[in-house]
């Protein structure tokens, strides 16, 4: 099998940092590029909870997205419904616990400030809402043959320019399963 990890946060193509089709999106690219079923084994987000902890970190950190832990929830539970309705055999989130912030200024958490906050559980321990999500959720096997209409290249083509293929593959993805939702 084959992994991939995927932020929506971190590609500027997506509809924002909770955007959950772009993980199924990469999974299946992966598949479709290496023949093999894809876990997928990194996704998440830095959360933080509401208020002036929120607001505070969102100021020092102003070119990434840090999420609400609602939020973040939300899209957790959504990442894993996408990832098991498009055929990933599972899939991972990152990381176990928030960093003490006597680590904050060493690298890499001194530059990469939101990476602080990726934990399922929080520095005292207690768990984020997201784990409630991760709990909850039942097989996320479902491995079937993908189907990728919305590849119109060959792997070659996709391989010399992922960076300008991506993005169009990723509207042509999101357009199929739009209209497969609506129709």
């Amino acid at each position: 099998f084959l992994c991939m990890h995927g932020y929506p946060i971190y590609a500027d193509f997506v509809d924002g940092p909770t955007d959950e089709r772009l993980l199924p999106f990469l999974g299946l690219i992966t598949g479709w590029l290496g023949g093999r079923e894809v876990l997928f084994e990194e996704f998440g987000g830095p959360a933080l909870r509401s208020g002036t902890v929120l607001d505070q970190a969102r100021a020092a950190t102003p070119h990434t997205s840090l999420l609400d832990e609602e939020c973040a929830a939300t899209f957790t539970r959504r990442a894993l419904d996408a990832l098991r309705h498009d055929g990933c055999s599972g899939a991972m989130l990152w990381c176990y616990r928030d960093y003490a912030e006597a680590l904050w200024d060493d690298a890499p958490l001194d530059a990469a400030t939101w990476e602080r906050w990726f934990g399922l559980w929080r520095v005292d321990g207690s768990p984020k809402p997201a784990v409630a999500e991760v709990t909850g959720f039942e097989n996320l096997r479902r491995v079937l043959a993908p189907e990728v209409p919305w590849i119109d290249i060959g792997r070659e083509e996709f391989s010399a320019s992922p960076r300008e293929h991506l993005p169009r593959l990723y509207r042509r993805f999101c357009q199929h399963i739009d209209g497969t939702a609506s129709g």
